[in-house]
């Protein structure tokens, strides 16, 4: 298997770079939060573990997906985004900070 300079390199950086930067703008504040006000964690698990699979299983059944792709794609719908559920989430603090103001 021959992997290009890009995908050994300059995707992993980059990846870190975005989550260790958006990670440095976390506070004990906003880790609190997430013990007081619980429903933001509850509601985003919920949908990501079992709403998405079941959108996705329902997908896989309208269309007939054979069994090989069908089973890939439910993984892949329980799976986490990585830096883009870390920016949705960064996102969603901002919100929520700027609307207690």
């Amino acid at each position: 298997m021959n992997t290009s300079m890009f995908s050994e390199i300059f995707l992993p950086a980059t990846i870190a770079v975005i989550t260790l930067g958006l990670g440095l703008t976390l506070t004990v504040k906003d880790l609190g939060n997430v013990f007081f006000y619980p429903r933001g964690l509850v509601t985003g698990l919920l949908c990501q573990l079992v709403l998405l699979p079941i959108i996705a299983f329902t997908i896989a059944w309208i269309t007939r997906l054979g069994p090989e792709l069908a089973v890939g794609l439910v993984l892949i719908s329980v799976c986490p985004g990585g830096a883009t559920s870390n920016l949705i989430n960064y996102l969603g603090a901002v919100v929520i900070k700027n609307s207690r103001r």
